[in-house]
């Protein structure tokens, strides 16, 4: 190796460390400059902040480093970044493999393109799935807690208490995921934010109903003035109704979730019969031309009916 080839890539070497330590430079002074714009924006506005917005993760003690983490929590705010993310890797990964060796092996669809945008597709929509099911588990359990976490904030109220101070006393102690709606809320207020702006900004990023009734009450005694802890009591007997009401939703459509159950168990159910009672039956099916297109038939049609048995589901929870 001569001395100019030497020279020439310590030249290119010393240029791209500058060039990288630049670029580092730069994303930490665009991070702190974002930063800084969050927490003066609502501040500085105008109105009774109903559009104000304040990223959750401004006032946190630890940022969190990692894009898919912070944009999980952003799509679905009762989530917790690094738990979601690891728990829908595994479930993708699982799918993933399952699909591949169903499609591979057990329908033997020749391999390519086709077979890789499937599998791929699967394991999109499976991780989408898994997100909203783990959102919608804890918003499950926010609305159990919410009204009971309502009723201390009612009792600290009648002793003289002051409602946000309430709030911030009883957020300590709330179960998950309340406790961490709620110490938000606290943390905002304990940095000197208006109550007002920081209610509506954290309702909008939760977007649950009960909050979003439940700081709508504080906001109007704040302006109006009045007795809080009987708004609040009546509150709490709405919020328990609504409960009620959802979960009569829920069990008027068990016939619809137990119609998706037995649709995705009964196939398998038989199959594995067959395969002991009438294996020759199964051989006819796997490892002929007529009977691997009998199978794609019937798979794609069973999963045409969990389809719309799904959405017959959720459209009877709405």
């Amino acid at each position: 190796m001569s001395a100019l080839t030497v020279v020439v890539a310590g030249v290119f070497a010393a240029c791209l460390m500058a060039g990288s330590a630049w670029w580092l430079v730069r994303a930490r002074i665009r991070l702190l400059e974002d930063r800084i714009r969050r927490v003066a924006a609502p501040v500085s506005e105008d109105g009774d902040g109903s559009g104000a917005e304040v990223v959750l993760s401004v006032f946190r003690s630890e940022r969190k480093r990692v894009w898919l983490w912070d944009r999980i929590e952003e799509r679905y705010p009762l989530l917790q970044g690094p738990r979601a993310a690891g728990i829908t890797a595994g479930v993708v990964v699982v799918v993933g493999l399952g699909l591949w060796i169903t499609l591979r092996i057990v329908l033997r669809i020749p391999g390519g393109w086709g077979l890789t945008a499937g599998v791929l597709a699967g394991m999109a929509a499976t991780g989408y799935s898994v997100l909203i099911w783990l959102q919608t588990r804890e918003r499950k359990k926010f609305t159990e807690q919410f009204p009971d976490v309502v009723d201390q904030i009612v009792q600290l109220s009648r002793t003289g208490m002051p409602p946000l101070e309430a709030l911030s006393s009883v957020a300590p102690d709330a179960p998950q995921p309340t406790g961490d709606v709620l110490q938000a809320v606290r943390d905002r207020l304990a940095a000197g934010l208006d109550a007002d702006r920081t209610m509506a900004a954290v309702a909008a990023r939760v977007r649950i109903p009960e909050f979003t009734l439940f700081c709508a009450v504080l906001r109007l005694q704040r302006r109006a003035g009045g007795r809080i802890s009987d708004a609040l009591g009546n509150l709490a007997g709405t919020l328990r109704e609504r409960r009620k009401t959802a979960l009569k939703a829920h069990s008027s459509t068990a016939q619809t979730r137990l119609t998706l159950l037995i649709l995705v168990l009964l196939p398998i159910v038989i199959l594995v019969l067959q395969k002991f009672t009438s294996p020759q039956s199964v051989e006819i099916l796997l490892n002929t031309p007529s009977g691997l297109t009998v199978l794609r038939w019937g798979i794609a049609l069973i999963a045409a009916g969990i389809g719309v048995a799904y959405l017959l589901s959720a459209r009877g929870t709405r």
